[in-house]
């Protein structure tokens, strides 16, 4: 059951990590100060990505997806290892 979890927790890291960098990308294009801002200010990020919501949905919610599946995969590899 940890193996599981760890699975779990290794893919929803991949998938928010790729969300956040595609969001960067999106905000370097607009400029470099908007992706500079992004980068070292995360408040703004998430400024940037509501004012752009088109631009930066999908990669947002593979982000929160990401998220949430470490969650689940931290519960999961807990329950296996108690």
């Amino acid at each position: 059951m940890a193996a599981i979890g760890m699975i779990l927790m290794a893919g929803g890291s991949i998938a928010a990590l790729v969300g956040s960098i595609q969001i960067l990308i999106a905000a370097f294009k607009e400029s470099t100060g908007q992706g500079l801002l992004s980068f070292f200010l995360a408040p703004y990020m998430l400024y940037y990505i509501f004012t752009r919501w088109e631009a930066c949905k999908k990669a947002f919610l593979m982000s929160i997806g990401g998220s949430v599946a470490i969650v689940l995969g931290s519960i999961v590899a807990a329950m296996g290892a108690a």
